[in-house]
Protein backbone atom coordinates (compact mmCIF):
# COMPACT_ATOMS: atom_id res chain seq x y z
CA UNK A 1 0.00 0.00 0.00
CA UNK A 2 2.84 2.36 0.88
CA UNK A 3 4.54 1.53 -2.44
CA UNK A 4 1.38 2.37 -4.36
CA UNK A 5 1.04 5.68 -2.50
CA UNK A 6 4.66 6.49 -3.31
CA UNK A 7 4.20 5.74 -7.01
CA UNK A 8 1.03 7.82 -7.16
CA UNK A 9 2.81 10.66 -5.40
CA UNK A 10 5.71 10.56 -7.87
CA UNK A 11 3.33 10.53 -10.85
CA UNK A 12 1.40 13.48 -9.45
CA UNK A 13 4.62 15.45 -8.97
CA UNK A 14 5.80 14.66 -12.52
CA UNK A 15 2.40 15.66 -13.91
CA UNK A 16 2.46 18.87 -11.87
CA UNK A 17 5.94 19.75 -13.11
CA UNK A 18 4.98 19.14 -16.76
CA UNK A 19 1.76 21.12 -16.35
CA UNK A 20 3.52 24.04 -14.68
CA UNK A 21 6.22 24.04 -17.34
CA UNK A 22 3.65 24.08 -20.13
CA UNK A 23 1.71 26.83 -18.37
CA UNK A 24 4.89 28.88 -18.00
CA UNK A 25 5.61 28.59 -21.74
CA UNK A 26 2.08 29.69 -22.65
CA UNK A 27 2.33 32.62 -20.24
CA UNK A 28 5.59 33.68 -21.88
CA UNK A 29 3.96 33.40 -25.30
CA UNK A 30 0.99 35.49 -24.16
CA UNK A 31 3.14 38.18 -22.55
CA UNK A 32 5.37 38.28 -25.63
CA UNK A 33 2.42 38.56 -28.00
CA UNK A 34 0.83 41.34 -25.94
CA UNK A 35 4.09 43.27 -25.74
CA UNK A 36 4.71 42.88 -29.46
CA UNK A 37 1.22 44.09 -30.33
CA UNK A 38 1.98 47.32 -28.49
CA UNK A 39 5.49 47.84 -29.83
CA UNK A 40 5.69 46.35 -33.32
CA UNK A 41 6.52 48.77 -36.11
CA UNK A 42 8.62 46.40 -38.22
CA UNK A 43 9.30 42.66 -38.28
CA UNK A 44 12.55 43.17 -36.37
CA UNK A 45 10.55 44.33 -33.36
CA UNK A 46 8.62 41.08 -33.27
CA UNK A 47 10.80 38.40 -34.78
CA UNK A 48 12.58 37.52 -31.58
CA UNK A 49 9.24 36.73 -29.96
CA UNK A 50 8.73 33.21 -28.70
CA UNK A 51 5.86 32.42 -31.03
CA UNK A 52 7.79 33.30 -34.18
CA UNK A 53 10.65 31.00 -33.22
CA UNK A 54 8.42 27.94 -32.89
CA UNK A 55 7.73 25.72 -35.88
CA UNK A 56 4.14 24.66 -36.53
CA UNK A 57 4.93 21.04 -35.67
CA UNK A 58 6.76 22.05 -32.47
CA UNK A 59 3.81 24.19 -31.40
CA UNK A 60 1.32 21.38 -32.11
CA UNK A 61 3.42 18.93 -30.12
CA UNK A 62 3.60 21.40 -27.26
CA UNK A 63 -0.20 21.70 -27.30
CA UNK A 64 -0.53 17.89 -27.41
CA UNK A 65 1.10 17.66 -23.98
CA UNK A 66 -2.16 18.98 -22.51
CA UNK A 67 -4.55 18.01 -25.33
CA UNK A 68 -3.80 14.39 -26.40
CA UNK A 69 -6.29 14.60 -29.31
CA UNK A 70 -3.93 17.04 -31.06
CA UNK A 71 -1.12 14.49 -31.20
CA UNK A 72 -0.13 13.72 -34.79
CA UNK A 73 0.01 10.14 -36.00
CA UNK A 74 2.12 11.12 -38.99
CA UNK A 75 5.13 12.93 -37.58
CA UNK A 76 7.21 11.96 -34.57
CA UNK A 77 7.06 14.43 -31.69
CA UNK A 78 9.47 17.37 -31.74
CA UNK A 79 8.60 18.32 -28.16
CA UNK A 80 11.68 16.85 -26.48
CA UNK A 81 13.93 18.17 -23.73
CA UNK A 82 16.67 18.72 -26.32
CA UNK A 83 14.46 20.78 -28.64
CA UNK A 84 12.95 22.82 -25.80
CA UNK A 85 16.39 23.70 -24.42
CA UNK A 86 17.63 24.50 -27.95
CA UNK A 87 14.67 26.81 -28.55
CA UNK A 88 14.94 28.62 -25.18
CA UNK A 89 18.72 29.03 -25.54
CA UNK A 90 18.36 30.61 -28.99
CA UNK A 91 15.64 32.95 -27.74
CA UNK A 92 17.55 34.12 -24.65
CA UNK A 93 21.05 34.43 -26.16
CA UNK A 94 20.45 34.91 -29.94
CA UNK A 95 23.07 32.18 -30.41
CA UNK A 96 22.43 29.10 -32.53
CA UNK A 97 24.23 26.12 -30.94
CA UNK A 98 24.40 24.50 -34.39
CA UNK A 99 26.07 27.56 -35.94
CA UNK A 100 29.37 28.43 -34.16
CA UNK A 101 29.64 31.62 -36.23
CA UNK A 102 26.69 33.01 -34.28
CA UNK A 103 28.91 33.16 -31.18
CA UNK A 104 30.92 35.94 -32.80
CA UNK A 105 28.31 37.49 -35.08
CA UNK A 106 27.53 40.40 -32.77
CA UNK A 107 31.17 41.06 -31.88
CA UNK A 108 33.15 40.74 -35.13
CA UNK A 109 32.48 43.40 -37.79
CA UNK A 110 31.06 41.85 -40.95
CA UNK A 111 29.75 38.61 -39.50
CA UNK A 112 26.48 40.15 -38.36
CA UNK A 113 25.82 41.36 -41.91
CA UNK A 114 24.55 37.86 -42.72
CA UNK A 115 22.06 37.88 -39.85
CA UNK A 116 18.39 37.20 -40.52
CA UNK A 117 15.46 36.83 -38.16
CA UNK A 118 13.21 33.77 -38.25
CA UNK A 119 9.53 34.61 -38.70
CA UNK A 120 8.07 31.17 -39.32
CA UNK A 121 10.06 27.99 -38.83
CA UNK A 122 9.99 24.89 -40.96
CA UNK A 123 8.96 21.54 -39.51
CA UNK A 124 12.41 20.82 -38.08
CA UNK A 125 13.04 23.22 -35.19
CA UNK A 126 16.27 21.39 -34.40
CA UNK A 127 17.98 22.63 -37.58
CA UNK A 128 17.35 26.38 -37.67
CA UNK A 129 20.04 27.81 -39.93
CA UNK A 130 19.69 31.27 -41.43
CA UNK A 131 20.06 31.98 -45.17
CA UNK A 132 23.43 33.19 -46.41
CA UNK A 133 23.77 35.74 -49.21
CA UNK A 134 27.28 36.12 -50.64
CA UNK A 135 28.15 38.53 -53.43
CA UNK A 136 29.97 37.27 -56.56
CA UNK A 137 33.70 36.68 -55.96
CA UNK A 138 36.28 38.77 -57.76
CA UNK A 139 37.92 35.58 -59.05
CA UNK A 140 36.21 32.49 -60.54
CA UNK A 141 35.64 29.63 -58.12
CA UNK A 142 37.24 26.31 -59.03
CA UNK A 143 34.92 23.32 -59.23
CA UNK A 144 35.52 20.71 -56.54
CA UNK A 145 36.84 17.73 -58.51
CA UNK A 146 35.39 15.37 -55.89
CA UNK A 147 31.83 16.35 -56.75
CA UNK A 148 30.23 13.52 -58.72
CA UNK A 149 28.78 14.16 -62.13
CA UNK A 150 25.07 14.32 -61.38
CA UNK A 151 22.27 13.89 -63.91
CA UNK A 152 21.12 17.19 -65.38
CA UNK A 153 17.40 17.65 -66.00
CA UNK A 154 16.45 18.12 -69.65
CA UNK A 155 14.62 21.36 -68.82
CA UNK A 156 17.91 23.18 -68.27
CA UNK A 157 18.46 25.95 -70.77
CA UNK A 158 21.22 28.49 -71.18
CA UNK A 159 20.61 32.17 -70.70
CA UNK A 160 19.25 33.71 -73.88
CA UNK A 161 18.29 37.30 -74.58
CA UNK A 162 16.39 36.49 -77.77
CA UNK A 163 13.02 37.37 -76.26
CA UNK A 164 14.14 40.04 -73.80
CA UNK A 165 13.44 42.98 -76.07
CA UNK A 166 10.03 41.74 -77.21
CA UNK A 167 6.89 42.93 -75.44
CA UNK A 168 5.88 40.41 -72.79
CA UNK A 169 2.41 40.00 -74.27
CA UNK A 170 3.90 39.16 -77.69
CA UNK A 171 6.26 36.62 -76.16
CA UNK A 172 3.34 34.99 -74.33
CA UNK A 173 1.33 34.63 -77.55
CA UNK A 174 4.26 33.01 -79.34
CA UNK A 175 4.89 30.55 -76.50
CA UNK A 176 1.17 29.81 -76.11
CA UNK A 177 0.93 29.07 -79.82
CA UNK A 178 3.86 26.67 -79.58
CA UNK A 179 2.33 24.98 -76.54
CA UNK A 180 -1.06 24.51 -78.20
CA UNK A 181 0.59 22.75 -81.14
CA UNK A 182 1.95 20.11 -78.80
CA UNK A 183 -0.14 17.22 -77.54
CA UNK A 184 2.23 16.40 -74.68
CA UNK A 185 0.16 18.27 -72.07
CA UNK A 186 -3.61 18.34 -71.68
CA UNK A 187 -5.19 21.71 -72.34
CA UNK A 188 -6.25 23.41 -69.09
CA UNK A 189 -8.67 26.31 -69.11
CA UNK A 190 -6.50 29.19 -67.86
CA UNK A 191 -7.31 31.34 -64.84
CA UNK A 192 -8.30 34.98 -65.27
CA UNK A 193 -9.27 34.40 -68.88
CA UNK A 194 -5.66 33.63 -69.81
CA UNK A 195 -4.27 36.97 -68.65
CA UNK A 196 -0.79 36.81 -67.08
CA UNK A 197 -1.03 36.64 -63.28
CA UNK A 198 2.45 35.63 -62.09
CA UNK A 199 5.69 37.48 -62.81
CA UNK A 200 8.94 35.61 -62.13
CA UNK A 201 12.23 37.46 -62.06
CA UNK A 202 15.76 37.24 -60.66
CA UNK A 203 17.50 40.15 -58.94
CA UNK A 204 20.68 38.05 -58.87
CA UNK A 205 20.17 36.42 -62.23
CA UNK A 206 23.64 34.86 -62.57
CA UNK A 207 23.44 32.75 -59.41
CA UNK A 208 24.56 29.27 -60.42
CA UNK A 209 25.57 25.90 -58.95
CA UNK A 210 28.98 24.28 -58.60
CA UNK A 211 27.88 20.81 -59.78
CA UNK A 212 26.39 22.30 -62.95
CA UNK A 213 28.66 25.11 -64.12
CA UNK A 214 31.65 24.91 -61.80
CA UNK A 215 30.90 28.46 -60.69
CA UNK A 216 28.76 30.12 -58.04
CA UNK A 217 27.83 32.76 -60.64
CA UNK A 218 27.65 31.99 -64.33
CA UNK A 219 26.57 33.89 -67.44
CA UNK A 220 24.96 30.91 -69.15
CA UNK A 221 23.87 28.25 -66.65
CA UNK A 222 22.08 30.08 -63.88
CA UNK A 223 18.93 30.70 -61.87
CA UNK A 224 17.04 31.93 -64.94
CA UNK A 225 16.45 28.29 -65.90
CA UNK A 226 14.41 27.83 -62.70
CA UNK A 227 12.26 30.82 -63.65
CA UNK A 228 11.58 29.27 -67.05
CA UNK A 229 10.71 25.97 -65.41
CA UNK A 230 8.30 27.65 -63.00
CA UNK A 231 6.68 29.59 -65.84
CA UNK A 232 6.06 26.45 -67.89
CA UNK A 233 4.88 24.39 -64.92
CA UNK A 234 2.37 27.09 -63.95
CA UNK A 235 1.02 27.29 -67.49
CA UNK A 236 0.49 23.52 -67.48
CA UNK A 237 -1.63 24.06 -64.37
CA UNK A 238 -3.74 26.78 -65.96
CA UNK A 239 -1.94 29.85 -64.60
CA UNK A 240 -0.31 32.13 -67.15
CA UNK A 241 3.07 33.32 -65.94
CA UNK A 242 5.86 35.45 -67.36
CA UNK A 243 9.52 34.97 -66.48
CA UNK A 244 12.23 37.57 -66.97
CA UNK A 245 15.42 36.51 -68.72
CA UNK A 246 17.18 39.84 -68.23
CA UNK A 247 20.91 39.72 -67.56
CA UNK A 248 21.66 42.93 -65.68
CA UNK A 249 25.42 42.74 -65.99
CA UNK A 250 25.25 43.05 -69.77
CA UNK A 251 22.19 45.31 -70.07
CA UNK A 252 22.80 47.91 -67.34
CA UNK A 253 25.38 50.63 -67.87
CA UNK A 254 27.92 50.88 -65.03
CA UNK A 255 26.48 47.74 -63.47
CA UNK A 256 26.96 47.40 -59.70
CA UNK A 257 25.86 44.21 -57.92
CA UNK A 258 24.95 46.25 -54.82
CA UNK A 259 22.13 47.89 -56.78
CA UNK A 260 20.60 44.61 -57.96
CA UNK A 261 17.16 45.28 -56.45
CA UNK A 262 17.10 48.76 -57.94
CA UNK A 263 17.57 47.19 -61.38
CA UNK A 264 14.99 44.46 -60.81
CA UNK A 265 12.44 47.00 -59.54
CA UNK A 266 12.59 48.64 -62.95
CA UNK A 267 11.98 45.20 -64.49
CA UNK A 268 8.89 44.83 -62.30
CA UNK A 269 7.56 48.23 -63.28
CA UNK A 270 8.09 47.60 -66.98
CA UNK A 271 6.38 44.20 -66.77
CA UNK A 272 3.38 45.70 -65.00
CA UNK A 273 3.03 48.47 -67.60
CA UNK A 274 2.74 45.81 -70.30
CA UNK A 275 0.51 43.49 -68.24
CA UNK A 276 -1.52 45.23 -65.55
CA UNK A 277 -3.21 41.87 -64.81
CA UNK A 278 -0.09 40.68 -62.96
CA UNK A 279 -0.82 40.02 -59.28
CA UNK A 280 1.98 37.79 -57.96
CA UNK A 281 5.68 38.67 -58.10
CA UNK A 282 8.23 35.97 -57.34
CA UNK A 283 11.96 36.76 -57.11
CA UNK A 284 13.79 33.42 -57.42
CA UNK A 285 17.28 33.00 -55.91
CA UNK A 286 19.49 30.22 -54.62
CA UNK A 287 21.16 30.35 -51.20
CA UNK A 288 24.90 30.24 -50.48
CA UNK A 289 24.75 27.68 -47.66
CA UNK A 290 26.37 24.26 -48.33
CA UNK A 291 24.52 21.19 -49.54
CA UNK A 292 24.00 19.53 -46.15
CA UNK A 293 21.96 22.57 -45.05
CA UNK A 294 19.95 23.15 -48.24
CA UNK A 295 18.97 19.59 -49.19
CA UNK A 296 16.31 17.21 -47.83
CA UNK A 297 15.46 13.64 -48.79
CA UNK A 298 11.73 12.93 -49.04
CA UNK A 299 10.41 9.54 -50.16
CA UNK A 300 13.81 8.58 -51.54
CA UNK A 301 14.25 11.76 -53.64
CA UNK A 302 16.52 14.73 -52.92
CA UNK A 303 14.90 18.17 -52.95
CA UNK A 304 16.42 21.64 -52.77
CA UNK A 305 14.94 23.32 -49.72
CA UNK A 306 13.17 26.68 -49.62
CA UNK A 307 13.95 29.90 -47.78
CA UNK A 308 11.41 32.74 -47.87
CA UNK A 309 12.77 36.28 -47.35
CA UNK A 310 10.66 39.23 -46.15
CA UNK A 311 11.94 42.82 -46.18
CA UNK A 312 11.69 44.45 -42.76
CA UNK A 313 11.84 47.95 -44.24
CA UNK A 314 8.58 47.47 -46.10
CA UNK A 315 5.91 49.21 -43.96
CA UNK A 316 3.35 46.65 -45.11
CA UNK A 317 5.60 43.65 -44.46
CA UNK A 318 2.85 41.70 -42.67
CA UNK A 319 0.90 41.29 -45.92
CA UNK A 320 3.96 39.90 -47.70
CA UNK A 321 4.74 37.66 -44.74
CA UNK A 322 1.19 36.32 -44.88
CA UNK A 323 1.64 35.47 -48.56
CA UNK A 324 4.97 33.73 -47.91
CA UNK A 325 3.51 31.87 -44.93
CA UNK A 326 0.65 30.57 -47.07
CA UNK A 327 3.14 29.10 -49.56
CA UNK A 328 5.37 27.79 -46.78
CA UNK A 329 2.54 25.98 -44.99
CA UNK A 330 1.20 24.41 -48.18
CA UNK A 331 4.65 23.04 -49.08
CA UNK A 332 5.25 21.73 -45.58
CA UNK A 333 1.84 20.06 -45.48
CA UNK A 334 2.64 17.72 -48.35
CA UNK A 335 6.44 17.59 -47.99
CA UNK A 336 7.50 18.13 -44.35
CA UNK A 337 11.06 19.42 -44.15
CA UNK A 338 11.02 21.02 -47.62
CA UNK A 339 11.14 24.55 -46.13
CA UNK A 340 13.69 26.16 -43.83
CA UNK A 341 11.16 28.81 -42.91
CA UNK A 342 10.16 32.42 -43.51
CA UNK A 343 12.92 34.89 -42.62
CA UNK A 344 13.27 38.66 -42.54
CA UNK A 345 16.18 41.00 -43.15
CA UNK A 346 16.45 44.73 -42.55
CA UNK A 347 18.65 47.20 -44.42
CA UNK A 348 21.30 46.59 -41.75
CA UNK A 349 21.63 42.97 -42.83
CA UNK A 350 20.46 43.05 -46.45
CA UNK A 351 18.53 45.10 -48.96
CA UNK A 352 15.74 45.53 -46.41
CA UNK A 353 12.91 46.06 -48.89
CA UNK A 354 13.39 43.58 -51.74
CA UNK A 355 10.83 45.40 -53.94
CA UNK A 356 8.06 43.98 -51.75
CA UNK A 357 6.21 47.25 -51.26
CA UNK A 358 5.39 46.90 -54.97
CA UNK A 359 2.75 44.28 -54.11
CA UNK A 360 1.51 42.40 -51.04
CA UNK A 361 1.92 39.25 -53.13
CA UNK A 362 5.63 39.77 -53.64
CA UNK A 363 8.28 37.54 -52.07
CA UNK A 364 11.89 36.43 -52.40
CA UNK A 365 12.17 32.65 -52.59
CA UNK A 366 15.57 30.98 -52.32
CA UNK A 367 15.65 27.45 -53.69
CA UNK A 368 18.51 25.23 -52.61
CA UNK A 369 22.11 26.33 -52.37
CA UNK A 370 25.29 26.64 -54.36
CA UNK A 371 25.99 22.88 -54.09
CA UNK A 372 22.57 21.65 -55.17
CA UNK A 373 21.88 20.28 -58.64
CA UNK A 374 19.38 21.47 -61.21
CA UNK A 375 17.53 18.18 -60.94
CA UNK A 376 16.97 18.72 -57.21
CA UNK A 377 16.01 22.35 -57.74
CA UNK A 378 13.57 21.49 -60.52
CA UNK A 379 11.80 18.99 -58.28
CA UNK A 380 11.24 21.79 -55.79
CA UNK A 381 10.18 24.21 -58.54
CA UNK A 382 7.43 21.82 -59.61
CA UNK A 383 6.16 21.64 -56.02
CA UNK A 384 6.18 25.45 -55.87
CA UNK A 385 4.23 25.64 -59.14
CA UNK A 386 1.53 23.35 -57.75
CA UNK A 387 1.19 25.40 -54.55
CA UNK A 388 1.15 28.75 -56.37
CA UNK A 389 -1.46 27.51 -58.84
CA UNK A 390 -3.67 26.37 -55.95
CA UNK A 391 -3.35 29.80 -54.31
CA UNK A 392 -4.23 31.54 -57.59
CA UNK A 393 -7.21 29.27 -58.26
CA UNK A 394 -8.49 29.74 -54.72
CA UNK A 395 -8.31 33.50 -55.17
CA UNK A 396 -10.18 33.13 -58.44
CA UNK A 397 -13.00 31.33 -56.63
CA UNK A 398 -13.18 34.07 -54.03
CA UNK A 399 -13.27 36.79 -56.70
CA UNK A 400 -16.01 34.90 -58.50
CA UNK A 401 -17.99 34.47 -55.28
CA UNK A 402 -17.81 30.68 -55.45
CA UNK A 403 -18.56 28.99 -52.14
CA UNK A 404 -19.35 32.30 -50.44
Amino acid sequence: MNNQSTIVGVLLRVFSIISMGTLAIFLMLSIGSFTQSKMVTSPFDSMKGLGTSVSSQFFMDMMAVEIPQMKSDINSSTFSQKNVLHFVFRYVTSINPKDPKSLLANEVPGLAMEKAILLRGGSNIDEVVEPLDLRPPSQPVELDKNIDNIKVDTIIETNSSDNDEKPISETNKQEESTTNQSNEQPIVEPAAGGNPLVFIYHSHNRESWLPESGQAYDENINIISLGKRLEKSLKNLGVVAVSSKKDYKTTVADYNWNFSYKYSLKTLEEAYVVNSSLQYFIDIHRDSQPRDITTVEIDGENYAQFYFIIGANNPNWRENESFAYKINEALEKTHPGISRGVWSKSSIYGNGEYNQSFSPNSVVIEIGGVENTLEESNRSIDLLAKVLSEIVWEAEKVDAGVGG
